[in-house]
């Protein structure tokens, strides 16, 4: 857990997913397209320009793309890029196959003999409107900028989609008033990463200029399924730093992935969610947000794209994140209304030195409606530099606080009342996180939990999917994750 108080915000809206994409999420979102609107900000905070700004056009890439138009579609259809080795340059590789890519076309990595790319000469640059790199799996590729390029640029307006490979060791370095946006990937249209990786990203703004997405830039929002963010930053020197993983001002969706490690951090402005900002309305299903930092929120902003907004967190944990100078929170801050279903969240801190808490677990903002449901905000708290206090669910300021709804949640301490049936100050028995089967690591419930048994609802599956039912005994268990039988009847 953090407790290092050294550790020291966008918008336009555009069309989140394509209909490929779409196909992709057979299960749907329910998002609705959103429009421009406002955080909010508690009173006495440092005063930010926009805590809902619209991102600056980028001028550099608007002239590369000035100067580099994109191959018109090809007569016959979409074409499929072979890559054949891992030089960067040359026949055969994937700069050339970049390079030669159009609207709808595909690059084609999976037959590679070797198992990792390293690029010397810049980034891969495309201006395609829609382009996807499939590669032979998350761990098998990795496609690296050696901390000196970012690793993929697109400015078209389309979809940009990683499929089957990890892009890592990314850096943008912005001095004056530029900005340093997406050190792995920026792209001004959608991303979409399935079984896809994107860690060590470095994004720098040496001046007054904003860094927005350490590892991911997605101006028209972003989409992960069974994907992983980590080890990436975003930092400013007296600018504006958000998403220290993911920055997006539009809408996102996240399945089956992880963001860890990551953080965003500023000695300026101020810097926010150390996983993600995200500008739009979002999603977060069977996910995982561990170990990030931030200013303000170590783990994720979500806004809302109007002011009241559609957010969701599903089945997922959110732990171990860390706000260093607190007054929206330490783990998640709910800009909009929002439901936070079967999901368990604990362990997050967040620290000022006004002993003001504004919610280690949940931060709603004032005026909000927030539909908790099974779910466990617990052991949460409010570092003060020398003591930490419990501090679970809190509002970010403002005279008319959240009204919390739902049922059947087990909470340590909350700012808003709660429904009547909340079981309340309760050790909810929480293992360690874990590897305890699925895709996203969890937190299973110890022998003697109150949690067994107690929750409602939740769907077919745990934040671990198929193979592990949400229902396992006469009832749900509250959280993410479902007990078998055996921890039930008390053997281990």
């Amino acid at each position: 857990m953090k407790t290092d108080a050294s550790i020291k915000r966008r918008r336009v809206r555009q069309t989140l997913l394509s209909s490929s994409l779409a196909l992709a999420l057979a299960a749907g979102t329910g998002i609705a397209a959103p429009s421009p609107g406002t955080l909010g900000w508690t009173a006495g905070a440092p005063a930010p320009r926009s805590f809902a700004l619209a991102p600056r056009v980028n001028a550099r890439a608007e002239e590369w793309k000035r100067l580099h138009p994109p191959p018109g579609p090809h007569p016959q259809g979409a074409t499929t890029h072979l890559v054949t080795n891992c030089n960067d340059g040359g026949a055969g590789s994937l700069r050339d196959a970049v390079t030669a890519a159009a609207d709808g076309d595909s690059i084609d990595m999976t037959s590679l003999a070797c198992s990792s790319i390293t690029l010397t000469t810049g980034a891969l640059a495309t201006g395609a409107a829609n382009l996807t790199f499939n590669g032979p799996g998350r761990d098998a590729l990795t496609v690296s900028g050696a901390n000196t390029t970012p690793v993929i640029v697109h400015v078209g307006d389309g979809q940009l989609t990683l499929s089957g490979l990890t892009v890592t060791a990314g850096a943008k370095y912005s001095n004056g008033s530029d900005p340093a946006p997406g050190a792995c990937v920026y792209s001004q249209g959608t991303v979409a990463m399935i079984d896809a990786g994107a860690k060590y990203c470095t994004a720098r703004a040496n001046g007054s200029g904003d860094a927005l997405g350490g590892a991911v830039y997605a101006r028209g929002g972003a989409a992960l399924i069974a994907s992983t963010i980590s080890g990436s930053s975003a930092s400013s020197a007296t600018g504006f730093a958000a998403g220290g993983g993911l920055y997006t001002p539009a809408d996102t969706v996240a399945k089956y992935s992880i963001f860890r490690n990551n953080s965003a951090y500023t000695d300026g402005a101020g810097a926010f969610g150390g996983a993600a900002f995200v500008g739009g309305d979002a999603s977060v299903t069977r996910s995982t947000v561990q170990g990030n930092s931030a200013d303000h929120v170590g783990g994720l902003v979500l806004t809302g794209a109007t002011a009241t907004g559609d957010l969701l967190i599903d089945t997922s944990t959110i732990t171990d994140n860390y706000g260093a100078a607190s007054s929206f929170g330490g783990a998640v801050y709910l800009g909009g209304n929002a439901r936070v279903i079967n999901s368990t969240i604990t362990g997050n801190v967040e620290a000022n030195t006004t002993d003001t808490k504004y919610g280690g677990g949940l931060s709603a903002k004032y005026g909000t409606t927030i539909e908790l449901t099974s779910s466990i905000v617990s052991g949460n708290s409010l570092f003060d530099g020398s003591t930490h206090f419990p501090s679970d669910i809190a509002s970010s300021g403002g005279s008319n606080p959240p009204a919390i709804i739902g049922s059947h949640n087990l909470v340590g301490v909350s700012e808003p009342a709660l429904p009547a049936d909340t079981l309340l100050a309760i050790d909810p028995h929480l293992g360690p996180l874990g590897s305890n089967g699925g895709p996203t690591p969890t937190m299973a419930l110890l022998t003697g939990s109150l949690a067994f048994n107690a929750g409602t609802g939740g769907g077919e599956y745990d934040q671990r999917g198929p193979g592990s039912p949400r229902m396992v005994g006469a009832n749900v268990d509250i959280g993410a994750f479902e007990s078998d039988a055996l921890f039930i009847d008390g053997y281990d």
